[in-house]
């Protein structure tokens, strides 16, 4: 075989030996694929056809590979793209999701902490702007939800930024450069209080920032 040839099932791709650095070992044949920038990669992907074809996805197409957010009611994470498939997690409402793809009318999505799962598309939003807060102390901002994540700037008091969603102890926020990060939800006010004093299952929603 040469680089660039097709095959199909039933080729020949190699024959068992030992040449190469495998002079000292039993004969055994190596088959793998390699992505640049990533290494080996597992090829049962490359190589299985299923027998049924994945339904057309019915989602909004512009939104995978971008964040967006859970709307209004929350959502259940699932581990496949069926509604009848094991919960992975409940999701509250106003937390933001990095869409990775959609099948059907579904999305596949990671959460801020790093889980992966579907999550129906009728269930998720745009991640616009729910209100703008102002910063109440100087605060780092970080690339995850969580106090060992990496530090990527800071804002200072009285900086304004939109509220983009929130996760757990934290809120997701963007600045006027556009860099977008995490910091922590008690120093951001937003109304007569903090972020961080509205339980996140009755989080402003995006008609509130109006």
């Amino acid at each position: 075989m040469r680089r660039g040839d097709l095959v199909k099932p039933g080729d020949t791709l190699g024959f068992v030996g030992n040449t190469g650095n495998a002079r000292t070992t039993p004969p055994h044949l190596h088959f793998g694929i390699y992505m640049r920038g990533i290494g080996a990669v597992d090829p049962y992907y490359h190589l299985y056809d299923p027998a049924d074809r994945p339904p057309a996805f019915a989602g909004d197409s512009s939104l995978v590979g971008q964040w967006a957010r859970i709307a209004r009611g929350g959502a259940v994470a699932r581990t496949e793209p069926r509604r009848s498939a094991p919960v992975m997690a409940r999701v509250d409402r106003s937390t933001p999701i990095r869409v990775l793809a959609g099948v059907g009318d579904w999305y596949r999505a990671r959460l801020p902490d790093g889980r992966e799962g579907y999550v129906a598309a009728a269930d998720a939003e745009r991640l616009d702007p729910i209100v703008t807060a102002a910063v109440t102390a100087g605060s780092v901002m970080r690339a995850a939800p969580s106090d060992s994540a990496a530090a990527m700037d800071s804002l200072a008091d009285g900086d304004m930024v939109p509220f983009l969603g929130r996760y757990g102890g934290y809120a997701l926020v963007r600045r006027a450069d556009g860099l977008q990060g995490w910091i922590v939800a008690a120093r951001l006010a937003i109304g007569m209080g903090s972020i961080g004093d509205v339980p996140e299952s009755t989080a402003p929603s995006r008609a509130a920032g109006r």
